[in-house]
């Protein structure tokens, strides 16, 4: 550093000359060296004179001087900071490189997954990755994720049921004969507990209660357009979402949020979400946002649309429940290509999962295990199934507990 007829060194080099000065580093001193460049412009002080030190000592107040400086010069950089840093005529920034973009994430604890479990009476241990060959052809690298539950949390329950559930409200405050029957009492008396037990029944195979649920939320919204509900759906998206985690919903993401292995194929991949619940129309404001995934690679649940007067209406009719073994249908259908890549969490995309096992080319299958009571929710019911069948069939288990360092996003 330079000030008037001064000179601080905080690090030297110490090649004596030549092109050897290029690739020997500079050696940072533990106390910077001073010089007077008019007495002594060349800087031989410290080389030739025996009181050099002595001469110092009377001098380094200078040296508080220079760091005050150099802090107030290093704080510019937050305005403008560097476009790039120095290049290097050696191997330090590439070795650098390929070691950061090999590393999984920062939201995801380093190493392997372990066949480890802190469930010890059971067998659903969390199983190593499998080591998979990426298809070189860009076009087949289909990744697809279940929604509810693997990209974003699901308890103490589904962020779509809780738009259909405050819809429920408002419909049993407007007609009070259905205050006495499912799911609009649990709606009007704020039981969670009857809404969140018909979905795990369900994946456990008893839809009595889902029965009356699915009815309800095919007339919940019916014979608007579909860009009405799109826009009541955005609209409780930006208010948020109440939740024990006391979170909003762009916040009730997983990091898994595209940092699943599908980051790392992202430049090539086609990453596609499920929505088994509320379906793509309500899921589609918000894909975008949160995942970068845009609304035309949404295949989900969906009701009967007609047209008329110029617009396309909704209907109280189903046309598609996306879940379990319509998944890979639907996937079918709309992409024309099976994955190579599948992420779940329940008895729900165990068909999703086979069908991405079933490939002939490799495919990786990944299934979530929810045991983290204490940063998200510990349970494993709807999913008994699923963790039974990833321990047959040799798929990944990721424990939220044992293997994200982070689980919801900032």
């Amino acid at each position: 550093m330079r000030f008037e007829n001064w000179k601080i060194v905080f690090a030297e080099q110490r090649c004596q000359g030549t092109l050897r000065t290029w690739a020997e580093p500079f050696t940072p001193l533990r106390v910077p060296k001073l010089f007077n460049l008019r007495t002594d412009p060349f800087e031989y002080a410290d080389i030739t004179s025996n009181t050099y030190y002595e001469w110092f000592l009377r001098r380094d107040f200078f040296v508080f001087y220079a760091t005050a400086m150099a802090s107030a010069f290093l704080d510019t950089f937050k305005e403008f900071p560097p476009r790039h840093p120095p290049a290097s005529f050696s191997i330090d920034q590439i070795v650098k490189k390929l070691t950061t973009s090999w590393r999984p994430t920062r939201c995801w604890n380093c190493g392997p997954t372990a066949p480890r479990s802190r469930r010890s009476s059971t067998s659903w241990g969390v199983s190593p990755p499998r080591a998979v060959r990426i298809s070189s052809h860009p076009a087949a690298r289909v990744a697809v994720f279940d929604n509810d539950g693997t990209l974003w949390c699901e308890k103490p329950m589904y962020i779509q049921l809780d738009f259909l559930l405050r819809r429920f409200k408002e419909q049993a405050e407007a007609d009070p004969s259905l205050r006495a029957k499912q799911p609009y009492q649990a709606a009007y008396t704020g039981d969670l507990k009857w809404l969140g037990d018909a979905v795990t029944k369900h994946y456990q195979g008893d839809d009595t209660d889902m029965k009356p649920l699915m009815a309800a939320i095919l007339t919940s919204q019916h014979e608007i357009t579909v860009d009405e509900l799109r826009g009541r759906f955005d609209a409780f998206l930006r208010r948020g979402h109440a939740s024990d985690a006391g979170s909003a919903v762009h916040q009730m993401r997983v990091r898994a949020d595209g940092r699943t292995p599908a980051l790392h194929w992202r430049p090539t991949a086609s990453p596609t979400t499920s929505c088994p619940v509320a379906g793509a129309i309500s899921c589609g404001p918000i894909t975008e946002r949160l995942y970068g995934i845009p609304p035309e690679r949404v295949v989900g649940s969906s009701v009967g649309l007609i047209y008329h007067d110029g617009d396309v209406y909704t209907t109280a009719e189903p046309e598609f429940v996306d879940d379990g073994p319509i998944k890979p249908v639907r996937l079918w259908s709309r992409i024309g290509r099976r994955p190579i890549f599948a992420a779940g969490n329940s008895n729900g995309d165990i068909e999703m999962l086979e069908f991405t096992d079933a490939s002939k080319s490799p495919s990786l299958q990944l299934l979530i295990l929810h045991d983290d009571a204490e940063r998200e929710f510990d349970y494993v019911g709807g999913a008994e199934k699923s963790l039974d069948l990833a321990a047959k069939s040799g798929w990944t288990v990721v424990s939220m507990h044992d293997d994200w360092a982070t689980i919801f996003s900032d």
